[in-house]
């Protein structure tokens, strides 16, 4: 386009074009800011135009790029500085003119009749095309059509409706005519049904200058794609099962075809639409059922060719549509696949040994299966036949040599197996599981097959030691049994035993000194003499040999190693021992040698430096690490054969210290070739110590922790801190006297206090710790005479990280511990809570999960010895934990785990306690016939015979017992949990009791339903601890109890889970405040948006942290209410299955809103601002709680009221400024108390005074003169100026 213009005086011209209403400044323009185009559509410092005409002139502007149906401004800016550009202030201090709007006709458009468009409108709609109608303006043109997903989240432009290959579908440069009328079906789609969809539409005409109209169908005006079909009935898997089919039944609307879909059970494969699951990889769809003729009505399809894994669980979709096979058509919900038990594959010819192959590096093995799929191979040692399962085999755990999924067809399959490294005179074991495809656990898995290599060579005279060993080696002798062979041996030490292998004897790199390869044969003994040893006296070692023959096969034999030893010049005849007391000064040591005479050394060595002992260093009593003076050392006395004693004085050694003990023993000659003895480890008691251990007494807090000690000194003191623990182990005496690591103030330490040998309980508090951050509480004694010398001692104190609840006392026992059980006290913080416990068996691993203890896993006897989901509040609670059937003699551990009231936040805290069973009496009858075995363990077979006994002697032995095994059925499982649930179906988890000596094969799961009468029917039995139990009645309660069975019987069964078919409620819809004033507060609420199922039990209301009601109606008024107080209240759903998510804690002020505030007063307007004035309420009309602030309003007759700002609550006064010069405007005013300031009931509004308007201007001044012309007679023409100041609005 082009301006016309004329300027004042010559100069220089800029101007650009910007979108219309930009923001320009002369500044803007000379940089070009926000210019659209290229450099011809702009006028820069760098192109402006020199003028020095002052007459009209025209100003081109090209290259712009202007969008069609837009507009634009354009901006000039003139100067009176032709030639060189100026800076400074003389750079802008010409005139600025603009905006200039510029508007661009569309080249093309949809045709309109009366302002309204003809089209385009949507003649038919499927899941492949579009088609669509309109008309155009332009005499020929082009059109563009796109189809994109309905997101109002996306706005569609220009690019969009070019873009016909990145959208679903699309047209590109079709003719238009204003001719005819446009009718363009777009193919090639693939939409759904049920669903809506944005069409873009540019129509242009054929310059291609990008000047068209875009058009945007949205909603109703494409409308949603109709289905194609519809299930009248909704699909369901209609028949059993099994690892290669299953029916699904579904009946249609319409005929058609379709397909059903089988996937793991997955969350990748929640599909919400056909288009997605069509995306899936082919590998990942299991198998899958064409339908090419769905017809009106009921069918049953079969889905068969599958490959799935026996008791796994997976996802059907079933799909639809109409003849055309569409993507307008019904895809189900995915229908839970639960395969039936059984096997997937079998044997019918058995693994067995293919003739000849079994080799030392491996073998192959033939079988027969009836269907196609995968196997695994595995050789184990013998000796872990025992220890094989299947998990075991496809894991190839332990194995030697394996194959894993293994391609296996009908028919005889044969596998081989190779570097497996078998060595001869061994025997071996191979397993072989098969399955189908599918690969899952659900397979056969084979008795094992023998594997044993006869040796090539092996010992007619085993190896024997021909000369006494030296330091410096040995001489052997052995005698081979094949015709001709080889030999290797080795000097090993006790260090490597287990490492011996045939490899390493071969290769020499595992003795201290080895023989080398050796010559031997049947005939005649060979000689092996090793030399270099460096054998130390009196340490054992062992000889290995072995011997192949001359084929290289490492399938020889190695012959029973041999013990070796180097005689010591002396020895003990028995172990050094302790001799007297021990203290600061020293102690003794009594031994017994062997010689007729020799020498002896000894010493004390602090335990510290143990790793520094050696014989010189005892001979010859070195300072840097033996203790005290001659004294405390003896160095090269004179001894005899028998037992003597050795006392270690004035040592100074350090109470609370480890020390070791030493001796040495020679004999006469001095050769250094006697005998050490082992360490005899002892400590210097400290000068005081624990007589009660320091144990927590409650669980730790962010403030604190309770804990109990007991010294064992009459006179002591006493130091008492928390720090990390990362310092705990680190900390000396030293650090903790001085608080070096302390947390917390002066309240979380207890220093230097005097203490007895009573049982004290103290509280640190002020600790500010941080949960999740390991800390300990570090406690120090000493005697009375500070020497350092006491007993550190520390405990963890891991605040935990928000549990739901925890213990203010911790479990204890409140009885002695008896075969039944024992009874247990705590105390829990929460005022509302569950408690859980169980017993656990002497060596029992840790518990590892708060599920591990609420099923009760490895723990102990019937169901009365795991109580579970016991109700406890803040007071002090007893637990009883009976018929444990516990062993009188032993230890056990009973853990007691306690939460919060909600079980979806099972954060809770759980401690263990050791519970002693004691024995009755310890006389026994001599003449009793029975006896009882306090000293086996669990699992081992023992055999009994009975000896009589007279005053002559010993009789004879009875005949053995049957062999008997020290265990019987399993404990009871702990209660049974509901893991997952749905509106049909649960899947019920258990944990593992304890074995009680034997190993548990399986586990018997009963049902009895609402119909059975209270009669228990097996629902499932099996390994697995969990399973689905299926097609229940929604709303309906079950019960179910489980119970374990191993080699010696089934035990006891758990005890009842009640479960419902439901889930879980959702929470209450949204609350009111119904009633609100300083004299009662009546809250409401909605029912939840689905009860799972199963009906509302309860409506459960806390107020500030207190449950105050449980009830089933909407609604709860306050029995009293203190005015103007705030009452913090939670809400939650229960239902027999639990309970739903809070709503949200939510606060209702007893008052109400202030009264309405007289219209506010304007004290006075301007271009400034406007000043309004109003006057404050009255504290009789507050509403029963003070003013809080004001709050201004501000709006007009066509604009709505927005909150303009606030004030305090004693300034009723306010300055409304940056407003528009000349704009009317309306004010309001409220007053705002607690209750309206911010209130997510809305059950009180603030009250908004009447309005008050004004003006954001002031008169406008007078002009400056008036000018009169007397033109003729009868007429005077009076001129005047416009006013300097319009006061803000146009005159």
């Amino acid at each position: 386009f082009s301006l016309s213009y004329r300027i004042a005086n010559p100069g220089v011209v800029h101007a650009i074009v910007v979108p219309n209403g930009t923001a320009v400044s002369i500044s803007s323009l000379l940089a070009g800011t926000d210019a659209v185009g290229d450099a011809g559509c702009s006028y820069l410092p760098q192109n402006g135009l020199v003028q020095t005409l002052t007459t009209g002139q025209v100003l081109p502007f090209t290259g712009c790029s202007l969008m069609g149906g837009m507009t634009y401004d354009a901006y000039m800016y003139v100067d009176d500085h032709p030639g060189a550009w100026q800076t400074g202030t003389d750079a802008t201090d010409g005139v600025l003119m603009g905006p200039i709007e510029i508007n661009i006709p569309y080249s093309n458009s949809i045709t309109e009749t009366d302002g309204v468009k003809e089209g385009p409108y949507v003649v038919g709609i499927n899941g492949a095309a579009i088609q669509v109608k309109f008309n155009t303006t332009a005499t020929t043109g082009y059109a563009w059509l796109a189809v994109w997903p309905d997101n109002p989240a996306v706005v569609l432009d220009i690019a969009d409706a070019r873009n016909t290959t990145g959208a679903l579908c699309g047209l590109a440069s079709q003719v238009t005519s204003n001719t005819i009328e446009s009718d363009f079906t777009i193919t090639g789609c693939e939409l759904l049904g049920g669903v809506s969809y944005q069409i873009a539409i540019l129509v242009e005409d054929q310059q291609g200058n990008n000047d068209g109209e875009l058009t945007v169908m949205t909603g109703s005006d494409v409308g949603e794609v109709p289905f194609s079909n519809t299930f009248t009935k909704l699909p369901v898997i209609s028949s059993t099962v099994t690892a290669t089919e299953l029916a699904v039944t579904f009946s249609a609307s319409a005929s058609g075809s379709g397909y059903i879909k089988l996937f793991r059970n997955d969350p990748t494969f929640n599909f919400v639409d056909v288009l997605t699951m069509d995306a899936a990889a082919t590998e990942d769809v299991l198998c899958s059922q064409p339908l090419p003729s769905v017809t009106v009505g009921e069918q049953k399809v079969f889905l068969t060719g599958c490959t799935l894994t026996h008791g796994y669980t997976y996802k059907v979709y079933a799909y639809i549509t109409g003849s055309n096979g569409y993507t307008d058509g019904t895809l189900s919900s995915p229908l839970s696949a639960l395969a039936a038990p059984g096997q997937s594959n079998r044997y019918t010819e058995a693994p067995a040994l293919v003739s000849s192959s079994l080799t030392t590096d491996g073998f192959q093995l033939s079988f027969q299966v009836p269907i196609a799929g995968k196997a695994w191979v595995v050789a184990v040692p013998a000796h872990d036949i025992t220890s094989m399962d299947v998990h075991t085999i496809t894991s190839a755990n332990g194995a030697l040599c394996s194959i894993s999924a293994a391609a296996i067809s009908v028919g005889t399959n044969t596998l081989s197996l190779s570097s497996c490294n078998f060595e001869a005179s061994f025997d071996y074991a191979a397993f072989v599981y098969v399955t189908n495809a599918a690969g899952g656990d659900d397979g056969y898995l084979s008795e094992h097959v023998k594997l044993y290599i006869a040796p090539s060579n092996g010992f007619l005279t085993l190896p024997y030691l021909t000369e006494v060993p030296t330091i410096d080696g040995l001489k052997v002798t052995f005698r081979g049994k094949a015709p001709s062979g080889y030999a290797w041996a080795a000097v090993v030490d006790s260090m490597n035993y287990s490492d011996v292998s045939i490899a390493g004897l071969k290769d020499g790199s595992l003795g201290v000194c080895n023989s080398g390869q050796v010559d031997s044969n049947e005939l005649t003994e060979t000689d092996m003499v090793f030399t270099g040893c460096n054998l130390p006296t009196g340490v054992e070692y062992r000889l290995y040999t072995y011997s192949e023959d001359t084929g290289g096969m490492r399938d020889g034999t190695i012959a029973p190693p041999m013990p070796v030893y180097v005689p010591a010049s002396n020895s003990y005849l028995s172990p050094v021992v302790m001799d007297g007391t021990v203290s600061s000064a020293g102690t003794g040591v009594t031994y017994e040698v062997s010689m007729l005479s020799g020498k002896v050394w000894g010493g004390i060595v602090a335990a510290a430096n143990k790793h520094l002992v050696s014989i010189d260093a005892i001979r010859n009593n070195n300072p840097a690490i033996l203790m005290g003076g001659t004294r405390c050392q003896t160095s090269g006395d004179i001894i005899t054969r028998g037992t003597h004693t050795m006392d270690f004085d004035w040592c100074n050694l350090t109470k609370g210290t480890t020390y070791e003990a030493y001796v040495y023993v020679e004999g006469d000659a001095g050769n250094e070739d006697g005998t050490l003895s082992q360490a005899i480890n002892f400590t210097v008691p400290a000068s005081n110590d624990f007589s009660v251990p320091l144990e927590l007494t409650s669980t730790p807090t962010a403030d604190g922790v309770r804990f109990s000690f007991a010294a064992t000194a009459a006179l002591g003191r006493a130091w008492a801190q928390i720090m990390l623990t990362s310092k705990a182990t680190i900390a000396t005496p030293t650090n903790v006297k001085a608080a070096s690591f302390a947390m917390g103030n002066s309240n979380c330490r207890q220093v230097d206090v005097a203490v007895g040998s009573t049982q004290l309980y103290w509280d640190l508090s002020g600790c500010s710790l941080t949960a999740g951050v390991p800390y300990s509480v570090v406690l120090y004694v000493e005697d009375a005479n500070g020497q350092g010398d006491g007993t550190y001692s520390y405990v963890d104190a891991t605040v935990p990280v928000y549990p739901t609840n925890y213990y203010t006392e911790l479990p204890y026992l409140l009885t002695t511990g008896t075969p039944d059980g024992v009874t247990l006290s705590f105390s829990a913080e929460n005022y509302s809570g569950y408690a859980w416990g169980m017993m656990l068996e002497p060596g029992a691993a840790d518990v590892a999960s708060v599920l591990e203890v609420k099923m009760g896993k490895n723990s102990l006897g019937g169901p009365g010895c795991k109580p579970a989901e016991i109700p406890i509040d803040n007071t002090r609670q007893t637990l009883v934990l009976s018929n444990c059937a516990l062993a009188r003699g032993k230890s056990y551990r009973a853990v007691v785990y306690v939460e919060g009231w909600n079980p979806l936040d099972a954060a809770g805290i759980w401690h263990s306690v050791d519970v002693a069973v004691p024995l009755l009496s310890t006389l026994k009858d001599r003449l009793a016939r029975n006896y009882t075995d306090l000293e086996v363990n669990s699992g081992q077979d023992y055999v009994y015979h009975v000896r009589a006994v007279n005053f002559i002697g010993v009789g004879q032995n009875s005949a053995p017992s049957s062999s008997l095994r020290a265990g019987s059925p399993p404990a009871a499982p702990g209660l049974p949990i509901i893991a997952s649930r749905t509106l049909t179906s649960f899947n019920i988890q258990w944990a593992a009791p304890s074995k009680l000596g034997s190993e548990i094969t399986s586990y018997r799961l009963f049902m009895s339903g609402p119909s059975d009468g209270g009669v228990f029917q097996e629902v499932y039995s099996g390994p697995d601890t969990s399973f689905t139990k299926a097609l229940l009645t929604t709303g309906d309660e079950y019960q179910f109890r489980v119970s374990a069975v191993n080699a010696v019987g089934e035990g006891i069964p758990s005890a009842v889970r009640s479960a419902a078919a439901c889930i879980l409620p959702s929470p209450p819809g949204s609350v009111k405040c119904k009633v609100r004033s300083t004299d009662a507060v009546t809250i409401e609420w909605s029912p939840p948006s689905t009860t799972g199922g199963c009906p509302i039990t309860a409506y459960v209301l806390m107020q500030d942290g207190v449950e105050v009601s449980r009830q089933t109606h909407t609604e709860y008024s306050l029995p009293t209410v203190v005015p103007a107080t705030a009452y913090k209240f939670d809400l939650r759903v229960e239902t027999m299955v639990g309970t739903s998510p809070n709503t949200g804690e939510f606060t209702v002020v007893a008052a109400e809103g202030p009264a309405k505030v007289d219209p506010p007063k304007i004290l006075s307007m301007s271009v400034a601002g406007i000043s309004l004035d109003w006057d404050g309420i009255q504290s009789s009309l507050n509403g029963g709680v003070p003013v809080t602030a004001y709050r201004v309003y501000i709006g007009s007759a066509d604009q709505p009221y927005t909150t303009w700002g606030e004030t305090n609550s004693i300034t009723t006064s306010a300055f409304i400024d940056r407003l528009a010069a000349g704009g009317t405007y309306c004010f309001k005013v409220a007053a705002l108390n607690y209750v309206t300031e911010n209130n997510p009931l809305e059950d009180q509004k603030p009250l908004l005074s009447d309005a008050v308007c004004g003006h954001a201007a002031e008169p406008p001044d007078a002009p400056t003169a008036a000018y009169f012309e007397h033109l003729r007679v009868g007429e005077i023409k009076v001129r005047w100026p416009p006013s300097p100041q319009n006061g803000g609005a146009s005159v």
